[in-house]
């Protein structure tokens, strides 16, 4: 028997005597009454394998009647195959040991032992393995030897083999209580006799056969029993009763006076209930839970022969090793466990339970014999599984996020349990996906993962929601969550601005299409740029901003919250930085919460330029220009969108235009207007040349030419008007073909002498040197015989 961890002491063994005898623990024992003639039973060993036989142990306890003679030879048991008998009989007051062959033929006695006394009980062993017979009489062994049989045993028979005759010895006369057969070698590894008082486990593999022949009434009416009930787990191994009368005191079950000790407690059920209202039954709690242990409902449930004490064992590797268990409270046959008692490693426990067996050992005393026996009551299994109490959720990246992001995030229940990690675990985790207005998603995850990567896509929002991922741990101590959020914004959309109203904006002028747009103003103007209608800005808090330069490192200035549009006059021109002709203007749209996944999202710029003053005009075109002709003045490098207006001595000529045609003389002047300012050029004069030329007559003496004649004719009257100093070069031509240069020509009359005379026409062209003007006139000359 295994240590004790709770024995009743001393003055409390009679307590506890009388307390558990209230239970009616001490039940009906019978024996079966053998009265000689044909009584004897039959044990069907042949139902049983071969190897089953080979190693078997056969125990019993048998009173045996007095015989005053002691001539007789009564048969106790008898074993037998083909090839021989073995039987043990009992002859005056001498267990004797008889072997006849297979053709029934008797041998001489092989033993005997002895004394045997009449009307007392005794206890028989008989090991047989193979051919050896070991006889224990009173778990003393008295012999060892030879039983001449080949092979197993194939009939076993009580009281003599009566049915085939093949007995040497006349029918036992007595009682036989408690037969077993056991089959094995762990059975003879134990002692022999530890146990021989005492009821055996009918669960025990090793135990083929126990007869306890409490049947029937004792010395009662037994006649409609046929068996002898076997009370292990192997079937068809019930005893045949042969002759019995089965009514009346004799050749029938009677009551046993065998010495054995409480027999009632084997495999005693024990259950653990819920404390302290003991209304469920338990198969698990949570690590530190109550409990109540009882032997039965309430107790063992019936009555013991003699004082008992109770010892406690568990073990936490399925029952290869038991541990006594901690006293108090273990110290009673039905008691309460106080909390923190019956716990599991749950710091490093694998599996998050621990699987305990729990089992009493019962020793009952029988004060007159001084004997004892010890029986393990049923195991029960408490698992003790451990609660879920730390568990943090972790969500990497954890946002926030913006609309139409995707990340992989990483979502683990990080713990000090290392059993929540195990996919053995008594303990269940589900992983759910949930947002507000949204249906709970029960992910699917591997089964009761403690991490998992989990592909995210933020969807586009109107407003921000937070997507929560939860772990649903049951265990022991019910369902608890642990959750963790990722929240995502609504991106910022910033719509577009422009000058206001729409398509003809104030004091604005629109220099580029308005994609990004460019506008100019007139210095000292104001305007108002603001929203494109229908494109506003949308899920964030607007920023209005300016800068003056987009080169470098743009440094951008809040202007003001909210106001949909904006006043170019809050930044007057007088307040602008030193060199500065422009601004620019944007719209922040900054995330409506902070902090956010999501950048602030800009307008387009919006460039307004200050209209700079027009570059005086400047005319180029010639100084002077010949009588008659028309010359076109332009700009040096004309600005486009300026309007040019031409002024010819003070009065507006022409405009806007870039260019004028003249062909007069005069003070031509050109204004440059920008819509804001205009700009005078400087005076531009124009002089008109004149070339007057004169073609003389004949000069002497030829001034009445005759055919033949050379004719001279000058040009010095010419000149150029308001200009005497002007330098005139001279072209001739006559109609003859003559020319010449210089102020003089001469040219011969037409030789012709038959009348008609032919006229001459002179050309001459006087040209002024510096400016190139030139004037052609022309004369006709016609000899003397004709009249000019």
């Amino acid at each position: 028997m295994n240590t004790s961890i709770f024995r009743v002491p001393g003055t409390q063994l009679l307590l506890l005597c009388l307390l558990l005898s209230c239970f009616g623990l001490s039940g009906q024992s019978n024996a079966l009454h053998f009265a000689g003639g044909d009584d004897s039973l039959a044990v069907p060993i042949s139902q049983l394998l071969p190897s089953d036989l080979d190693t078997i142990s056969v125990e019993f306890w048998y009173r045996g009647e007095s015989d005053p003679q002691q001539i007789t030879t009564r048969s106790l048991l008898s074993l037998s195959n083909a090839s021989g008998t073995i039987e043990l009989s009992l002859f005056a007051n001498q267990l004797s040991l008889a072997r006849g062959d297979g053709s029934g033929g008797l041998n001489e006695p092989l033993s005997f032992y002895g004394p045997v006394p009449s009307n007392s009980w005794q206890h028989l062993r008989l090991d047989v393995i193979g051919d050896s017979l070991t006889i224990y009489m009173d778990c003393i062994q008295r012999d060892r030897l030879f039983t001449g049989l080949t092979g197993p045993v194939e009939n076993m028979w009580l009281g003599g083999e009566t049915v085939t005759g093949f007995t040497f010895a006349e029918s036992w006369v007595g009682e036989v209580e408690s037969f077993k057969i056991w089959t094995g070698p762990r059975r003879f590894a134990n002692n022999v006799c530890v146990r021989e008082y005492c009821v055996p486990d009918v669960t025990n593999p090793n135990l083929l056969v126990y007869y306890d022949f409490n049947q029937g009434a004792a010395a009662g009416a037994n006649t409609g029993i046929g068996a002898v009930e076997n009370r292990t787990l192997t079937p068809g191994l019930d005893g045949e009763l042969y002759g019995f009368t089965l009514n009346g005191p004799t050749s029938n079950f009677v009551m046993s006076t065998a010495p054995l000790v409480g027999e009632a407690l084997v495999n005693l059920p024990f259950e653990i209930r819920d404390y302290p209202y003991r209304t469920m039954v338990l198969d698990s709690i949570c690590s530190g839970d109550p409990v109540t242990f009882c032997l039965g409902p309430d107790g063992p449930p019936g009555g013991l022969p003699g004082p008992v004490a109770v010892d406690w064992e568990y073990s936490d590797d399925g029952g290869t090793t038991w541990t006594v268990a901690q006293m108090p409270p273990f110290t009673d046959f039905c008691f309460p466990v106080p909390p923190n008692f019956l716990t599991a490693d749950c710091a490093t426990n694998a599996l998050g339970y621990i699987d305990r067996l729990f089992r009493a050992q019962l020793l009952v005393f029988d004060p007159v014999s001084g004997t004892s026996c010890d029986y393990l009551s049923e195991t029960d299994t408490l698992r003790i599984r451990c609660a879920v109490t730390d568990p943090v959720v972790t969500i990497v990246p954890g946002g926030p996020f913006c609309a139409q992001d995707t990340a992989l995030l990483e979502v683990e229940l990080q713990t000090a349990h290392p059993w929540l990690n195990s996919s053995g675990t008594d303990t269940e985790i589900v992983w759910t996906l949930s947002a507000t207005n949204e249906p709970t998603i029960t992910l699917a995850t591997p089964p009761n993962a403690t991490t998992f990567t989990y592909p995210f896509l933020a969807p586009a929002l109107s407003a921000q929601k937070t997507f929560t991922f939860t772990a649903t741990i049951t265990s022991c101590a019910g369902t608890v969550s642990f959750s963790a959020g990722v929240t995502v914004d609504p991106e910022p959309i910033a719509g577009d601005i422009i000058g206001l109203p729409s398509g003809n904006p104030r004091n604005l002028t629109e220099l580029f299409p308005p994609d990004n747009p460019v506008y100019d103003i007139c210095p000292g103007e104001d305007a108002t740029i603001g929203v494109r209608p229908f494109l506003e800005p949308m899920f964030c808090i607007p920023q209005w901003q300016y800068t003056f330069d987009l080169s470098g490192t743009v440094v951008w200035q809040d202007l003001g919250f909210s106001n949909s549009s904006q006043n170019t006059n809050i930044l007057p021109t007088s307040q602008w930085p030193g060199g500065a002709d422009r601004i620019y203007y944007r719209y922040r749209c900054d995330p409506e919460n902070q902090p956010s996944g999501c950048e602030p999202a800009f307008s387009d710029t919006l460039e307004i330029r200050l209209r700079p003053l027009p570059v005086v005009p400047q005319i180029v075109g010639p100084a002077e220009i010949c009588l008659g002709d028309n010359t076109v003045l332009t700009l040096v490098n004309p600005e486009a969108g300026i309007d040019y207006y031409w002024y010819h001595d003070g009065l507006l000529v022409a405009g806007p235009t870039a260019s004028y045609s003249v062909d007069t003389s005069g003070n031509f002047q050109v204004v440059a207007d920008n819509g804001c300012v205009q700009t005078e050029g400087p005076l531009f004069q124009i002089d008109e040349i004149e070339v007057v030329p004169v073609m003389s007559c004949p000069l002497q003496p030829n001034d009445c030419l005759r055919p033949g004649d050379e004719v001279t004719l000058s040009a010095s009257a010419s000149f150029v008007v308001d200009r005497p100093n002007a330098t005139l070069t001279y072209s001739w031509l006559a109609s003859s073909g003559e020319a010449g240069t210089g102020q003089t020509f001469t040219y011969t009359a037409h030789p012709n002498t038959t009348p008609p005379l032919t006229p001459t026409t002179i050309t001459l062209t006087v040209t002024d040197s510096t400016t190139g003007c030139a004037v052609t006139i022309s004369r006709t000359i016609t000899p003397c015989g004709n009249r000019f």
